[in-house]
Parts: C-alpha cells; structure tokens; sequence
C-alpha cells in the first residue's frame, strides 16, 4: 500500500524530512548558461521560471531520454519557451502534439498533429509551434512549446481565448492539465541504459555565443540570463536597453505675484457718541459710582437712596469775586483727610 510504501522508505521526496532524497537525473538551465549549476531535475521533474528570451536547455546525467513528454504548461498565448535538447549527429526525431485524453475526433476535433523538421531556429522561432530544427553544428534539438487548447488542438493562427486571470495589469494564463508534446528520438542507446540515448552533451560549444548561435546575432551581448543587446543593431529582435537620454530640470517660467489692485481703507463717516438719556440717577447703586459716559456719579439715601452727580474739588469761580472755598460735601472720610480744605467732623466731610 501507499503508506506501507512510505513507512520502508521505498518512495523517495523532494524534501529532508522525507527520506531518501529523489535521485538525480539532471539540470535544466537558460541557454547559454552552464547546466551544471542549473535547476536540478528529479523523479518528478518541474520546471519553474520566464518564458521569452533564449530558452531552456535540458541536460541529463545518462544522456537524453529517448521518450520525453512536456505537460501541464502555463505559457501565454502572446508567448513561447524555446526548448533545447542535447543529442548526437545522426539522431531521427518523431514529434506530435496530443489533445487532452477525453478529444473526439468524431465530433471534428483535432486531437494529434505532427510536428515539422525546418532548416533553421529562426524558423522554430517563427511557426506556431509545430516544428522543430536538428542543429547538428552543436548537437541540439530546437523545439518551441506554446500552449494549447486541451480538446481541439489549433495550429491555423486564430486566437485560442484563453481564460486569463488578470488583475491590475497582471495576466496569467491557465495551467493545460490536458494535452501535451512528446518527443521521440531514434539514437545509440546509451550502454548503461537504454531508455537513453548516449551522452552527447558539450559544455563550451553550448556557451560559447549564445546570442549568435541561439538567435543568429552576431556583434551581441549577452545580459541578463538570455536576452541579446547590441548599441549598433537596430534590427534586432531583442529588446535592448536603451541609452538614457539626458532630461535636465526645464527652466522654470516666470509666474510673478499679479500687482495688487489699490483697495483704501474708505474714509470714517462720523459717528459721535450719543448722549445718554438720563444722568446718574438712571443708574442703580452697584454702577453708580462708575463713570459710564454720564459724568461721576455718587450713590446717597442708603438702600432707598438714589445715584446723584458727584460734586468735585474744582468749584466754579464765585460771581461776587469772593474767596473760592473747596467742595467737601460727599467726600469719605479717608480721602477728606487729604483734601485740601477739608475736614471730618460729625461724620462729614466739611470744609
């Protein structure tokens, strides 16, 4: 059973607590890039990373299977992988896309179409995903995997409307989880194992140029993982990174603050202050002795008294021409004292 399988350590994972670890089989690397320090490819073999560019080269440790099947793809349809497999001069191929396994060709599917040998990778580069080109210059297998639809396989160019998800100017694509492309390969078997073919892989000649080799431009440079720039090639199929151009500051235009239009203060109308109705008899005794515009005031009569003026220390001139006397009547006491003239005497002020 499954768990009698993985109690006797018989199946192998991906993962340090499942033990024993998945034999190795291989890498897989960007072209031009050395396998050796590729994605490792183990007994179940998934690849992860970006479509474009130059491809994906797949190396194994006993040389390429000479049955490979690629599922489970999840390329845009705007997209291709260029696919890379190393094998010897003299290799025959037999390639074919297969629909998802419920197609009926009875209903007027197309459920199985071959694949065509071309004379160069540009022309992989440039079909719809059905050919494939046998460079023999540097041993490898150039195959240009797009994705499909699962039950009606389409190679006429028409758009497959996909069901994207997108979301803020992202797109992916679907998983196929039917359909798929198997290479079969006519080779030497390899001595040890004959579901191989025998080891054909070179590291230098793979490495060497991939811009010109892999896309056919010379005066190229490698950047990134797999894509070519030249500064002088304007005929490039790549994508090169641009220059950058110099875009100073622009000077700014004069805005200066609009003269200000002459808005005076308007002349003050006259407004004199109004003479009060009443003296200080209209005012009760807690403001009586306040001078609220109508002259010193005193209050006199205790609580039933009454708010009368207060007479000052400054008495008009006697029209007799007599000696001028000082006003004392109404003073308190302590401020009687320091009158001039003035005395208490019989709880008065006199003079």
């Amino acid at each position: 059973s499954i768990t009698s399988a993985f109690e006797s350590e018989s199946v192998c994972g991906n993962t340090a607590w499942q033990p024993p670890p998945c034999p190795h089989h291989g890498t897989v690397a960007h072209l031009g890039q050395d396998p050796a320090n590729g994605i490792p490819i183990s007994s179940n073999p998934t690849v992860t990373g970006p479509t474009g560019g130059l491809g994906w080269v797949f190396v194994w440790d006993k040389g390429t299977p000479k049955s490979i099947t690629f599922e489970f793809s999840q390329i845009d349809e705007l997209d291709e992988v260029i696919l890379a497999l190393p094998y010897r001069a003299g290799t025959t191929f037999s390639i074919r896309w297969d629909a998802a396994h419920w197609c009926n060709t009875d209903w007027g599917w197309l459920c199985q179409h071959p694949f065509t040998s071309v004379g160069s990778l540009q022309e992989v580069r440039d079909g719809l995903g059905d050919r494939y080109f046998f460079d023999t210059s540097v041993n490898l297998l150039f195959v240009k995997l797009v994705p499909q639809k699962m039950d009606n396989l389409n190679f006429n160019g028409d758009p497959l409307n996909l069901n994207y998800f997108e979301h803020h100017g992202i797109r992916l694509p679907p998983i196929m989880w039917g359909g798929s492309v198997t290479v079969e390969a006519t080779c030497t078997s390899n001595s040890n194992d004959n579901r191989y073919c025998r080891p054909s892989y070179d590291h230098a000649v793979v490495a060497a140029d991939p811009c010109l080799s892999y896309r056919g431009l010379s005066d190229h440079t490698l950047v990134g993982f797999d894509d070519c720039v030249s500064s002088g090639d304007t005929t490039s199929t790549t994508k090169p990174t641009l220059s950058p151009t110099d875009r100073p500051t622009p000077r700014p235009t004069a805005k200066p603050t609009p003269r200000p239009t002459a808005k005076p203060t308007p002349r003050p109308t006259d407004v004199p202050t109004t003479t009060p109705e009443a003296g200080c008899a209209s005012f009760r005794r807690r403001k009586c002795p306040f001078n609220n515009g109508a002259g010193p005031c005193q209050w006199q009569g205790g609580r039933k008294g009454s708010c009368v003026p207060l007479e000052t220390n400054e008495p008009s001139e006697p029209e007799d021409g007599t000696e001028r006397l000082p006003v004392c009547n109404g003073i308190k006491k302590r401020k009687c004292r320091k009158t001039e003239g003035c005395a208490w005497s019989n709880n008065s002020c006199q003079a």
